[in-house]
């Protein structure tokens, strides 16, 4: 009874000092929450892919102000990875992973955007700029979410540490950022579960339910294969006397049945989980279908094919990028090409046989496949791990209306390296993107609405709550569960 006394009065001593030290720091400037202003000036650091240095010391500097415990594991130019920590990574606590990046892709369009893509303006009640998204706004939420548990750890010993994990060149391969810490650091930061980037809610019509919010958290994901495509033909070179065959031609007849031939279509347990989801929301014909996607997957495939959104979760994808000549003008045929794909696996499929099928389809022609990129192949961590269920009521209880479910993310992310180490790994972003906030990620007029971040924080504290605190009610599976 007495440690219950003393363990209460602790609790509420913290609360208080952190409620104090928050209600003076929430509201900045022009009645913008610290969230907003934050993350405006983080987008003000052009931390390009290998460029991260200097936004990484800003949010370093933004983690020391706040008592955090900072250790930099590397730091040099293309390679700055750091973490913030409720308690020192010499503690050797069970560790609570947050993982975002620092790195965002280029801005070359700058023209066309609304605002200039690196001045990180608030306006609309949004936080426009590259990286508004992905991922600097999810880096501010979950650095803004443990400072509000410091004051509290600094009074209680709490049976997890909790760390903000930010790495360098997620948007590259990965060597210099995750897969650097993973392979060096793994032991020190002794994770225990990994929170990154992944699923985020969207607003789902259904025929049930018109208001409904669905959140996907990824268990796993696809394989990304990044290719380089070479045609070289020495032919003859004026366009006024074309030859039949030429490295432009030959490359361009290949692609054209590249890209139109159908992709197997497969259904896995994590996407028939989501399906089935789906199909509760669904009245009638189409939610039983929905439910038993698998029945009849031969009488649908040319419907799942049509989907934008649902087609990239059942198969593999070939997407051509950049397509490119040496120099040269208008009347001179180029006597090489090279073409730039960004192929998508699902999991279980091997690389090596789909460089195949794709080496058959130029098999009238010598062509080169380099492999630029492929990422690591990890298993899906497991939805009844406590660390997920808990996450899930999180969601729920911030947003009282969503129902959350595990899906496939049809991207890669960083969240791979730990799943490939047996550690279960999620990716989601608590908050709910509107089909242009989607649509402006690694695109133009890239923005956050100043709510989602502020809803994005309630979740990780809500969640942070629930694990760090014993008094905190337990999640059960009916946070994820077909409703």
């Amino acid at each position: 009874m007495k440690k219950n006394i003393i363990l209460f009065l602790a609790l509420t001593l913290g609360k208080t000092i952190w409620n104090n030290v928050y209600a003076q720091n929430e509201k900045l400037g022009s009645g913008l929450p610290e969230s907003a202003r934050l993350l405006s000036d983080f987008i003000q650091y052009r931390s390009l892919t290998g460029s991260e240095n200097a936004a990484g010391e800003y949010l370093t500097s933004i983690c020391h102000e706040r008592s955090l415990h900072v250790d930099v594991l590397s730091d040099e130019i293309g390679s700055y990875n750091f973490t913030a920590s409720l308690y020192p990574l010499t503690s050797g606590k069970p560790n609570i992973i947050l993982l975002n990046h620092l790195d965002v892709v280029p801005a070359n369009d700058s023209a066309c955007w609304k605002y200039p893509p690196f001045d990180g303006t608030i306006a609309d009640g949004k936080v426009w700029g590259r990286g508004a998204i992905d991922s600097k706004g999810l880096a501010i939420m979950q650095v803004l979410a443990i400072c509000r548990l410091k004051p509290l750890a600094d009074y209680i010993d709490l049976p997890y540490n909790v760390t903000v994990l930010c790495v360098s060149e997620e948007e590259g391969s990965s060597k210099k950022g995750a897969s650097l810490v993973v392979t060096k650091y793994l032991d020190r930061l002794s994770p225990i579960v990994v929170f990154g980037e992944g699923g985020a809610g969207m607003n789902w019509t259904s025929s049930r339910d018109r208001e409904r919010v669905m959140f996907g958290i990824s268990t796993c994901e696809k394989q990304a294969l990044w290719l380089t495509l070479k045609i070289a033909i020495q032919s003859e070179a004026h366009g006024a006397a074309p030859p039949s065959q030429y490295a432009n031609k030959e490359m361009i007849d290949g692609l054209s049945e590249l890209l139109k031939a159908k992709q197997p279509m497969e259904i896995s347990d994590v996407n028939m989980g989501l399906l089935k989801s789906i199909g509760h929301l669904e009245k009638g014909v189409k939610g039983f279908v929905l439910r038993h996607i698998r029945l009849f997957k031969p009488f649908l495939t040319k419907s799942l094919r049509a989907s934008e959104s649902v087609s990239p979760l059942l198969s593999n994808t070939i997407t051509l990028t950049q397509l490119t000549n040496p120099p040269g003008v208008a009347n001179q045929i180029g006597q090489e090409i090279t073409a730039s794909l960004d192929c998508r696996l699902l999991p279980g499929t091997d690389p090596d046989k789909f460089i195949k099928q794709i080496r058959k389809v130029f098999s009238s022609t010598e062509v080169s496949i380099e492999v630029d990129l492929l990422t690591i192949n990890a298993g899906p961590s497991s939805i009844e791990n406590i660390f997920f269920q808990k996450f899930s009521q999180s969601i729920a209880d911030v947003y009282p209306n969503a129902m959350v479910v595990p899906y496939l993310f049809p991207a890669y992310s960083d969240n791979s390296f730990f799943r490939s180490k047996g550690i279960p790994a999620y990716g989601i972003m608590p908050l709910i993107l509107s089909s242009r906030e989607l649509q402006s990620i690694h695109n133009v007029d890239e923005h956050i609405l100043i709510q989602s971040l502020e809803n994005g924080i309630a979740v990780y504290t809500t969640f942070l709550n629930k694990v760090l605190l014993p008094t905190s009610s337990v999640a059960t599976n009916s946070s994820f569960n077909n409703k």
